[in-house]
């Protein structure tokens, strides 16, 4: 997070992210999970007050993507003549989303170069999702396939409740 502050004012940019990777293979079984999602911001706050105690509000712009990948296999086999099978899952979904959030806070000044604060908002957000599935199923009776597909639009909304008290060093 990195915040420029002014006489009265404030900008910020933040991003965070968050990616997981898993594989494992158990006997006859093969998995592998990835997952990845990242989210940046960029606003402009307004301070209201002249003394230690200042009242905060502005708006954040905000971008969001998310993306999950499963992969799953599980071959059997089977003995005495029987054939053995296979059968595979691979599914994929990739979300965008786009908002704003308006925001309010305080902010008190223990002295010139340090203050605490806490901010309250809530992110409006217009979001697509796009997610598929391919099925594979291989056995001595032949072969099966399936694929799907699907896409979603909508909007959702977040409250961020106050809760975090920050500590804020002003150069």
């Amino acid at each position: 997070s990195i915040r420029t502050h002014f006489d009265m004012s404030a900008t910020n940019f933040k991003t965070k992210g968050d990616a997981n990777k898993d594989l494992a293979t158990i006997v006859t079984r093969n998995y592998s999970l990835d997952m990845s999602s990242y989210e940046g911001r960029a606003g402009y706050e307004f301070h209201a007050g002249r003394g230690k105690l200042q009242f905060l509000f502005g708006a954040d712009a905000l971008f969001q993507y998310s993306y999950f990948k499963y992969y799953y296999e599980k071959t059997t086999v089977y003995t005495g003549g029987y054939p053995s099978t296979v059968s595979k899952t691979n599914t994929r979904s990739a979300t965008t989303g786009y908002g704003f959030s308006p925001l309010m806070g305080l902010q008190y000044h223990i002295t010139d170069l340090v203050s605490v604060s806490t901010i309250s908002s809530a992110d409006f957000i217009s979001f697509a999702q796009k997610s598929s599935t391919d099925d594979f199923y291989l056995s001595g009776a032949g072969t099966d396939t399936d694929a799907s597909s699907f896409s979603s639009k909508g909007m959702k909304m977040k409250i961020n409740p106050f809760g975090i008290v920050s500590v804020n060093v002003h150069f």
